[in-house]
């Protein structure tokens, strides 16, 4: 893990004599940060010997509690649990007959299994909000073919809702859905500008610009 070392800029040597040198005897010494004592990085390998502590039958309580500490510093990820199996060694021990390394297990335990809980609602919803913005943009372009006379998959149509979508910053608000029911309305009213659409005689950025909600 050398190459994640932040290490201090070497200052030029100056025989230990000047200025420099005294500045740089009286200057702060930052510690090395390797990226591994950052919570969200976890090393495989240092995953797999903490386990190893962990159900060793030759482990002192003392051993047992430092690596539970050292665990609570870290959230490895579901992949990362279900490939080590840690999470089974750490529950075992909330039973634990020492009450501290109980305690220090319960900790972990806890931790893990919010943090695990956390993603799998955020992951969740993502699912949910994708499949809402896709059932949003599915209807915009059903409004389209209805104006056109074709199917949603017709080029056009795919191309006039894309547009629109990208001309809100790919942000499905009320600007959106009310420029989709807007230019809907519009081409269902306007038989010249359909045929205008259609034949590509007039710029796709071009009429959605003109006509779409301004608000």
């Amino acid at each position: 893990m050398e190459k994640y070392l932040v290490k201090k800029r070497a200052q030029p040597d100056s025989g230990g004599e000047g200025p420099s040198s005294s500045g740089s005897s009286t200057r702060k010494k930052f510690s090395q940060k390797r990226l591994r004592d950052l919570k969200g990085v976890v090393i495989l390998e240092d995953i797999r010997k903490a386990k190893s502590f962990l159900t060793d039958s030759a482990s002192t309580d003392e051993l047992l509690e430092k690596t539970l500490r050292n665990l609570a510093k870290k959230i490895p990820g579901r992949d990362i649990l279900l490939e080590t199996g840690i999470g089974k060694s750490v529950r075992k021990l909330t039973k634990h007959e020492n009450l501290s390394v109980q305690a220090a297990a319960k900790k972990v335990f806890d931790l893990w299994k919010d943090h695990v809980i956390h993603k799998a609602k955020q992951q969740k919803q993502e699912v949910k909000f994708d499949l809402e913005s896709q059932r949003l943009r599915d209807i915009a372009r059903r409004w389209f073919a209805e104006a056109l006379s074709t199917t949603a998959q017709d080029d056009v149509v795919i191309r006039l809702e894309n547009t629109i979508f990208y001309s809100c910053k790919r942000i499905l608000t009320a600007p959106y859905r009310r420029s989709c029911r807007q230019i809907a309305h519009k081409l269902r009213k306007d038989v010249i500008l359909q045929n205008r659409l259609v034949a590509g005689s007039i710029e796709m950025e071009d009429f959605v610009k003109k006509y779409k909600c301004s608000i």
